[in-house]
């Protein structure tokens, strides 16, 4: 039990600082629209950025940590994005895909993320955040799944 709520203790103060780091995002990029977020779901927590490689394309990264069966671990992702819709404002539906690396149980394994989600823009600079990724390999720690929700935020 103690061990539980040290690390619900752990993701409280994560996503504070997650949270406050993503609302001083600042302009990153004088030319280009950048976006950055921080996002949570079952298993994974973290933020990220995400830079314009192209029309609707966006290169980026994560960082952040995993809790799985009460072990917490750091994670760090480089992911590609397409954007269906443009990234402007309103619906914009995203896929996403890229690869992971995590360290938990003493042990570290790469995956293959895969997923889709989309960002909600209800105002100029933030927007609601929403995507379903798989984790597929990871060696001997295993794949998984989930649902992970979250703000963006630009300049």
């Amino acid at each position: 039990m103690l061990l539980l709520e040290g690390t619900l203790k752990m993701r409280t103060i994560a996503w504070i600082a997650l949270i406050l780091c993503g609302a001083a995002a600042g302009r990153l990029d004088a030319q280009t629209p950048t976006t950055a977020y921080v996002i949570g779901g079952g298993t994974l927590s973290g933020m990220g950025l995400d830079v314009p490689a192209g029309h609707r394309v966006t290169i980026g990264g994560e960082v952040g940590f995993i809790a799985k069966d009460s072990n917490v671990g750091p994670v760090i992702s480089g992911n590609l994005a397409y954007h269906l819709a443009g990234m402007r404002h309103g619906f914009d539906p995203f896929l996403v895909g890229g690869l992971t690396g995590v360290h938990v149980f003493g042990l570290t394994g790469m995956y293959l993320n895969l997923g889709a989600g989309f960002n909600y823009w209800f105002a100029p600079r933030f927007a609601f955040r929403t995507e379903f990724k798989g984790y597929a390999g990871g060696q001997d720690l295993g794949g998984f799944t989930e649902i992970r929700v979250g703000l963006t935020f630009r300049p």
